[in-house]
Order: C-alpha cells, then sequence, then structure tokens
C-alpha cells in the first residue's frame, strides 16, 4: 500500500505490460534468482525475483521493492559462448563485432550448475523502484548479471534469448534499417507463432468443473489492455472461457464463465474487423475482455461456438441502436447513458485506446468565475466537427488539402490527426496510469506536453492544426455506475471519486514546464472550486437543454452520415488511406497506422439524426446552482417493469438492495441474490443456515450481512455463494434488525448496527472475517424500527421504542438524544418504522399517518406533517428515503409503501407529489420493504419482488427535477 493524499493505493504488481516496448510480445516470465551483487564490494547476493524475456528485451523483477526493474535490451549485441556451450550455435554467423549494447555469455557457472545465465551489460534502464511511477533511469558501464531460473527452466530461457538474439543481430545488406527492422520483426513473429505452438494448453493451471467438457474450439488469440497486448492461447469449453498466455505464469491464466456472458460486440483491431469484446453481466463486476484474432475468419469460428453454447446477441444490431435512439428521442435516458451506447454499438471500447469512447466538448466558457448554463455563448457549436471551429485553422487545412498530390500511399485529407487517438487518452489519463505516457514517451514525461491546464487543452484544440481532440467519458462520470469495470479510473484506484484522474493522486514527478509551472493537479477553470466540482458541472452542461436539442448534429458527425466527409469539413487521414492500395507496400505497417493515428467510430446512421423531443415543463435549463428544487412535474407515475412470484415455501423476511443486486433471506435460512436490475435473473441461491432469517444489508457491492432467529451475524460473499464469516455470539437472542451504510467500505471497513429485544450493537467489520465489537447500547425497552446513517466522522442511530419514544445516538462519541414522543404522537403500530438520512434529517411514521420530520438531530426542533389518508384503508407499513444527490439539489423526495400494496410518492413537506397511487397488489400484500435506487423503485412483499420504473405520466418524464443519474 503506498499512502498519497490520505489515500490508500494498493499496488499487487509492480510489473505490466506498459513496461514492454511497443508491439513488444512478453514471451517467458519464470522464478529466478539474482546470484551475485551490483555493488562492486564482491559479496555474494542471491535476490530471488521473476525472469522474463520479451521479443526486444529481457527484464528481472526482484521481490524486494526496494530494487528497482532491470530491463536490458536486446538489440545490437555482440555475443559469444562459452566453450562448454559452442554446439549450440556459431558465433560467427550471426555476432556483430563492434556494434553493440552489451556482451552476453551463456556459459557454465561454477557455484550454479548449467542452469544459469551469466550476462555482461553495457548499459541497461531501472524502473519502477519502490513501484513508483518515474522516469527510466539509463545505467551506462559493463555491469554483469548472474541469473538462474529456478524449477530447470534454464535451458528453455538460454535457447529462446539465443534465438532472440540471432534474429535482433540478422543483417540485410542493400536494405534501409527500417527494411532491415521490418524483416527482423516478422522474423520474431515467426518465432513467436512457433513458440506458441510448442506448448500444449496445460489443464494443471485449468479450474475444470466436474461436468465440463473438453474444448469446443482452440485457437491463437492476442488479448487487448489500453497500451499492450499479451499473446496467448483460448480454449472454448461448454462452460468457461480460458486463456493462456504465451509467456505460461500460472495466475495469468484467466477463466471467463459462459453464464455470465451479457453480449458480444464485434471490433476492429488494427486495420482488420477482426476482434471480439464480451462483457458479462453487472451482477459479477467482472471487465470486459477484449480478444484479437488471427483473421474474422477465426473470430466468427469462436463466436459462432459461444453462441452454440449460450445465446448472445451482438450490440451492433440495427434493432438494437434504433431501440436506443427511441428511448433518447424520448427523454427515457440521458445524454450521457445514450453516448454511452453509441459508443459500444460502433466498437469503441475501454480496452483499446486506439478505438476509445468519444465524447464531445460542450462547455466552450473556460475564464469566466461563473458559468451561465442559460447562456448559449456558455456552450461549443455542436453542428461543427472539432476541427472546424475555428474558421482561420479551418482555412489554413483547406488550403493545405487543395496543394495536396493524391496518391495510393499518400491520399488527400484536411486533419492528418484524428480526434481521437490512443496519445490523446494517455495525454487526459496521464495521472492515472503514468507508466503508459512513459511508454509512449520512450521513458521520459515531456512536461511541456502534458495535461496540465483545462482552459489551455480547450485553446489548443481550438487553435492548432495538429490538436483536435475530442474529450473521453471520464470527464462526465459522476457516479459509479457510470464506467464499466474495465476504465481505468475504477480499475487502478478500486473505487471511484468524480475527477480523480484531474489530480496526481500518486505524486509523481512529472517535472516543471519551461515557463515554470510544475506539473501536478490540473488547472481548473475559476468556475470549478474542485476537480469533482468541474466533473459534476460538465455533466450537468452535457444533460442541460441546449446540449439536448443539438446533440443530434454532433451525433450525425460522429456516428452517422456526416462521418468521413469532405463536404462537412469532416475528412481525417486514416479515413481517406485505401487499404487494398496499401497492403502491397512494405515501407508501411498498416496495423501500427490505426493503432497510433486513431479512426473514426463505425458509421451508425445513413441519414439525419432525430433530435429529442423537448422538455415540456422547463423553460430553460434546469441549474444545478440553484438552491430551490424546481417544481415537480405534473402527473407521475411508477411504471411496473419487472415482477417476480416466490414459490408458497419461500417466506420474505428481509431485503437488501446494494448496487445492481437485490438479497433476500427467508424463513428457511436460506439467501437468494437476483440482478442486476432491471432484469433479476435469478443469480444464486445460499442456505446460510437452518432457522429463520430476518434481516439483510450489502456491506459491499457483492459482500453481504444477515442475521435470525439464532442470534448469530453472518457474512456472505454473495458472488461466490459461500459463507465466509459466522458471529456465533452477536445477540443472545434473535437479531430482528440490521442496518449499515456502504459509504465506507472504499476504506475496507464497515459498520454494522444490529438490533434485538436486548440491545443495540454496532460492529466494525475490517476485510471478510474480522468482526469485533464496537458499541453495546442498551434501548431499555422493546424496539419496534432501528435506522442508522454513518459516514467516515459519525454514526447516528436512531430507533423507536414501543413506549412511543424515539431515540438517537451519536458514535463513536457515544452522546444520546433521548427525547419521549407524548400525544398525539403515541406509537401503537407494532410496524412503524423509522428512517435516517444523511446527518441532518430523521423521519418516521406513526399510526395516526402522520410524518415527524426532523430537520436536525436536535429532537425538540421537528415538524408533523398529515398524510393524507390512502385510496383504500390502510397503515403505512415502510419507506426509504431515496438517497440520491436529488435530495439536496433537488429537494428531498421518498416513497411510502402502504399495508394494501398501494406505493406513493411524497415530499419531506408532508405533500403527496402524484395525484394519484399505484397499487401494486391485493388489499392483503403488504409492502415490507421498498429501495430506490435513483432509476427505480423496489417493493417488496412477502410473495413478490417487483420493480418500478421512474416515468412521467404525458410528454414529460422526471429530468426536470431528477438530478442526470437519476435520468430513465
Amino acid at each position: 500500500y503506498v499512502k498519497v493524499r490520505e489515500k490508500e493505493l494498493m499496488i499487487v504488481e509492480r510489473f505490466s505490460g506498459l513496461l514492454l516496448e511497443e508491439g513488444e510480445v512478453l514471451l517467458l516470465d519464470v522464478a529466478a534468482d539474482e546470484v551475485g551483487s551490483r555493488s562492486g564490494d564482491g559479496e555474494v547476493e542471491i535476490t530471488p525475483g521473476r525472469f522474463r524475456v520479451g521479443s526486444r528485451n529481457v527484464f528481472f523483477d526482484p521481490e524486494d521493492w526496494t530494487y528497482p526493474i532491470v530491463r536490458i535490451a536486446l538489440e545490437d549485441l555482440r555475443v559469444r559462448e562459452d566453450d562448454r556451450h559452442s554446439a549450440l550455435r556459431d558465433e560467427s554467423n550471426w555476432s556483430t563485432p563492434g556494434k553493440w549494447g552489451m556482451e552476453l555469455w551463456l556459459s557454465h557457472v561454477e557455484f550454479n550448475g548449467e542452469n544459469a545465465l551469466r550476462i555482461n551489460a553495457k548499459r541497461y534502464l531501472e524502473l519502477k523502484r519502490m513501484g513508483l511511477s518515474h522516469p527510466y533511469v539509463l545505467v551506462n558501464g559493463v555491469t554483469e548479471f548472474v541469473f538462474e531460473p529456478r524449477f530447470g527452466q534454464g535451458r528453455l530461457v538460454r535457447n529462446l534469448v539465443f534465438h532472440l538474439l540471432e534474429l535482433a543481430n540478422m543483417k540485410s545488406p542493400g536494405t534501409t534499417e527500417f527494411l532491415r527492422r521490418r524483416m527482423r520483426d516478422k522474423k520474431v513473429e515467426e518465432l513467436i507463432r512457433a513458440f506458441e505452438q510448442s506448448f500444449a494448453f496445460d489443464i494443471a493451471f485449468l479450474e475444470l468443473g466436474v461436468d465440463e467438457a473438453l474444448p469446443r474450439i482452440e485457437m491463437p488469440i492476442t488479448v487487448i489492455h489500453p497500451l499492450c497486448s499479451v499473446f496467448g492461447r483460448l480454449w472454448v469449453t461448454d462452460q468457461n472461457l480460458y486463456f493462456m498466455p504465451i509467456h505460461r505464469q500460472r495466475f495469468a491464466v484467466e477463466r471467463k464463465p459462459l453464464n455470465l456472458v451479457d453480449s458480444v460486440q464485434l471490433s476492429f483491431y488494427g486495420k482488420e474487423d477482426r476482434a471480439l469484446e464480451i462483457s458479462f453481466s453487472s451482477i459479477s463486476s467482472m471487465p470486459a475482455a477484449t480478444y484479437a484474432f488471427e483473421s474474422s475468419t477465426a473470430r466468427d469460428a469462436a463466436l459462432f461456438a459461444i453462441e452454440s453454447i449460450i445465446p448472445v446477441g451482438t450490440s451492433q444490431t440495427a434493432a438494437g441502436v434504433h431501440q436506443a435512439t427511441q428511448a433518447w428521442m424520448a427523454r427515457k435516458i440521458s445524454n450521457f447513458d445514450y453516448l454511452m451506447e453509441l459508443n459500444r454499438s460502433a466498437g469503441r471500447s475501454f480496452n483499446d485506446f486506439s478505438q476509445y469512447p468519444v465524447f464531445p466538448w460542450v462547455i466552450a466558457d473556460y475564464e469566466s468565475t461563473h458559468l451561465d448554463l442559460n447562456n448559449a455563448e456558455s456552450f461549443r457549436d455542436l453542428s461543427k466537427p472539432i476541427a472546424a471551429l475555428n474558421e482561420k485553422r479551418l482555412r489554413i487545412c483547406l488550403e493545405r488539402f487543395s496543394d495536396m498530390g493524391s496518391s495510393d500511399i499518400q491520399p488527400r485529407f484536411l486533419f492528418g490527426t484524428h480526434y481521437s487517438t490512443a496519445a490523446y487518452v494517455i495525454f487526459f489519463l496521464v495521472r492515472c496510469v503514468p507508466d503508459a505516457a512513459l511508454k509512449l514517451q520512450s521513458g521520459t514525461f515531456d512536461s511541456d506536453r502534458l495535461f496540465i491546464s483545462i482552459a489551455e487543452t480547450w485553446t489548443s484544440a481550438n487553435t492548432h492544426t495538429s490538436d483536435v481532440k475530442e474529450l473521453i467519458p471520464e470527464f462526465f462520470a459522476c457516479y459509479e455506475g457510470d464506467l464499466p469495470p474495465e476504465a481505468i479510473i475504477t480499475s487502478e484506484s478500486g473505487s471511484f471519486v468524480p475527477g480523480d484522474f484531474l489530480l496526481n493522486l500518486q505524486e509523481v514527478d512529472f517535472g516543471v514546464r519551461q515557463d515554470g509551472r510544475w506539473v501536478r493537479d490540473v488547472e481548473l477553470p475559476r468556475w470549478a472550486s474542485s476537480a469533482e466540482d468541474f466533473i459534476k458541472k460538465n455533466r450537468y452542461a452535457l444533460e442541460s437543454d441546449f446540449v439536448s436539442e443539438n446533440l443530434h448534429k454532433w451525433i450525425d458527425l460522429v456516428f452517422g452520415f456526416r462521418s468521413r466527409s469532405l463536404r462537412d469539413n469532416n475528412l481525417f487521414y486514416t479515413d481517406a488511406v485505401d487499404l487494398q492500395s496499401l497492403e502491397s507496400s512494405v515501407d508501411l505497417d498498416l496495423d501500427r497506422l490505426f493503432l497510433e493515428f486513431g479512426r473514426s467510430p463505425r458509421q451508425l446512421f445513413s441519414s439525419p439524426h432525430p433530435a429529442r423531443a423537448p422538455r415540456a415543463y422547463t423553460k430553460g435549463p434546469t441549474s444545478i446552482f440553484s438552491e430551490q428544487p424546481p417544481t415537480l412535474p405534473g402527473e407521475s407515475l411508477l411504471g411496473l417493469v419487472r415482477c417476480l412470484e416466490f414459490e408458497e415455501s419461500f417466506i420474505v423476511t428481509g431485503c437488501a438492495l446494494g448496487g445492481p443486486l437485490i438479497a433476500i433471506t427467508s424463513e428457511l435460512g436460506s439467501l437468494r441474490v437476483y440482478g442486476p436490475l432491471p432484469k433479476l435473473s435469478r443469480a444464486r441461491e445460499i442456505q446460510v443456515c437452518s432457522s429463520a432469517l430476518r434481516c439483510v444489508r450489502f456491506i459491499t457491492l457483492d459482500i453481504v450481512a444477515c442475521a435470525g432467529d439464532e442470534g448469530r451475524l453472518y457474512v456472505v460473499d454473495a458472488m461466490n455463494g459461500r459463507v465466509i464469516h459466522i458471529h456465533a455470539a452477536a445477540h443472545p437472542g434473535p437479531i430482528t434488525f440490521l442496518d449499515t451504510d456502504m459509504s465506507l467500505s472504499s476504506q475496507g471497513r464497515s459498520l454494522l448496527i444490529t438490533g434485538g429485544a436486548d440491545a443495540v450493537r454496532g460492529w466494525v467489520v475490517s476485510g471478510e472475517s474480522s468482526i469485533r465489537l464496537a458499541y453495546d447500547l442498551d434501548p431499555e425497552g422493546k424496539l419496534i424500527s432501528l435506522s442508522a446513517s454513518i459516514d467516515s466522522h459519525l454514526a447516528r442511530v436512531a430507533c423507536l421504542r414501543d413506549d412511543g419514544s424515539l431515540l438517537v445516538w451519536l458514535l463513536p462519541q457515544g452522546g444520546i438524544v433521548d427525547a419521549p414522543m407524548t400525544d398525539p404522537l403515541q406509537i401503537s403500530c407494532p410496524c412503524a418504522p423509522v428512517s435516517l438520512h444523511g446527518s441532518q434529517q430523521l423521519l418516521a411514521w406513526t399510526s395516526n399517518t402522520r410524518l415527524v420530520f426532523l430537520s436536525s438531530l436536535q429532537v425538540t426542533m421537528f415538524e408533523v406533517f398529515e398524510v393524507p389518508e390512502p385510496s383504500i384503508e390502510g397503515q403505512p407499513s415502510v419507506f426509504e428515503v431515496n438517497c440520491g444527490s436529488s435530495i439536496t439539489t433537488c429537494g428531498a423526495y421518498f416513497f411510502v409503501g402502504f399495508s394494501n400494496g398501494i406505493v406513493r410518492v411524497m415530499s419531506s413537506t408532508g405533500e403527496e407529489i402524484c395525484s394519484s397511487s399505484l397499487e401494486t397488489g391485493a388489499e392483503d400484500d403488504k409492502v415490507s420493504a421498498l429501495f430506490t435506487d435513483e432509476r427505480h423503485v423496489i417493493a417488496v412483499t412477502t410473495q413478490k419482488l417487483r420493480v418500478f420504473r421512474l416515468r412521467a405520466k404525458s410528454d414529460s418524464d422526471l429530468c426536470a427535477y431528477m438530478t442526470p443519474r437519476e435520468l430513465g
């Protein structure tokens, strides 16, 4: 763990494909010891680590991170062998005397036997000392290294290195240096293929199930990661996808269960349409996997094998795109979600920086102290390509185009640089993946070319002829679920905070620019108070009425009929090249051309994209800076989209919502997990105990806590279906209440509050198996309801007692507020709940349908609101406060469930927002649990689970009073 700015960044492996050269393949990864000392003091030191052989370098990665990773180039070597091994190679055939970067002897080493490898390097590079990213350190001067691979793999290492050295020193008289390198790379590719075919798929590395059949298909593939790739072999069985890398490192073997496959996307890789991206169900939190095949035919064969086992459709179908377009036009999904869907359908991938999802610049004002989203001048013109926004620059490019001569090799184009390239993605994300920038810039940070200012970047993209970059989704992502698991800013940090990619959280030394400015955090516009504030305002601009009314014009330019168009000043170099003419050219690496220069997305629309329906209930953009919540539009309803009916023997006793998953407990002691919303395909059933479970809550997105009649506290891994911890004596009697808050889960700990007839207790859960009692509170009476609001500084616990009194504990300070509520607020209904929201709001129901609303935790300051009688006689049974940001930015709205099955939308002033209610079942179908995830309302009864989508009646939707995350 590296702690910077009060955050812990977990680093589990410092070596990655980003340390390889561009186009280099990792061929071998073995455990090895470095024998000897580079200090020159004569002492023999043995340093354990891993020895890796790439197609252009050899690496040694010590286990002790105080030592750096050593990278030694294979190119320009003079090699000689010890006489004991001279039969292996004839030195005279492939040595290059006098032109070398190191001398290498593969010889018998007395104290190590034949398994050793001795290297004399004239120079080498040091990387990742202490696991940190820093410019590569070049060490000059002859240095001797002795490496001894473990487990008898020395001969394999020697033979592979011999072959690579021979190719690195290959002579081609009469050819240019470029052609010599091309010929060498081709020979290396042949060696890689031969090396890959020399080993079988080692089933000892796999996790074959009992009934799992032998593979239906086996073929070589390349797994695509940002700026690097891993070559290996694919196995497709009737249950799983397996990938074994060519370097054979055991822990790098991947298994992807086919029953979790959600969709498949066809895409280009390099010059050819030969890649496949497989996305997995959100239940699994598994990142999408991108595979490049040797040809489109091989790709289609793999897809056929997968579809013969589990039917999945490709995301590029015209029907799927049309459905998304109709939803966007009707304002059922947000601008952000629609652009993400178009990017996916057009073959853009977070795994491939050369085809990264592209988003538009929407704000044009980065100089003012206040951002006015009601002023059209604050926005960029979305009807023009980014490269054509500046008339002066466009004129220069048009003049250059008219002077160009056209040929098969050099086509005519307006802009040589694309608006979306790998270099631009690295430019924006350099603070998250500095190693990618080092790889791109030959081991150094070019301080003057790094991302330092939002305003300067916008100015450059509007003026320079070689800079026409658009934005990436990270500039608009405000919520945890906005980006997929494979996105860099979620996969690298393990948690998500909007705008973190703009901060130098790793405290990397990026250097000083020529103007004297240190490259640290990105400089923000004056109207943004923080990186998170900048992202949120950028998102609100994206969801504004101005952008909604004009976004279809930009879609035409990027995904539609105006893409690759000279008439629309939208023609880029890679759009203009003729692949058939270039195929015969030996002077061009066509794959590298597209990987470096970028390419336009797959065209999705051949006619003008329709405009979005206007917002019926607002006269202008909804300002996020207003303290007053906008008026709720008209009559809104809850639209039923999913209903699950449980078998008669399964009686629901508890329910919890965690991200896209729903966990349900029963009287039979079982736990069921459904997801993702809104499909709710049954994922797993876990038998936790033999007695009834009464309550359940999510600790993290895939770990739940549950308890019941035995007084035991269980921690369950919902994804893998196993109980990972049992606290046998949590309470002496049944546990009937359980509450927690997932806000601390990113810190590796959670606070659970349990309640029973005897006590209220607080438990600190660390990791997966550590539970300790932190608080033991005495309610001095029978509990009716319990609720907790927890943050990193304070936990607030509120409970209702059967005598009608309300208790609020403040933890860990231990302060207690005890204020009995007398008539007319006497509580006689045994199911009246209480709910805490945030630090200042507490709500409770009474039997005479009145709501207690406390604007602060000083319980002497409260307001009482009458709730209109339900249309069918019945008492409120439970409600859940909408815990999204709409509480603070758009007013406090919450939902009420009644014992007759009615669900209502209410405001914190006690007013019913909906003029009519939606009945969810029969009169005895009591709503025992109600949750919201900002898009849906989940109502649970003893025998049914229903999912309602928030929607509005007539022509409007909830956009007028909900935040962008809640759109749709």
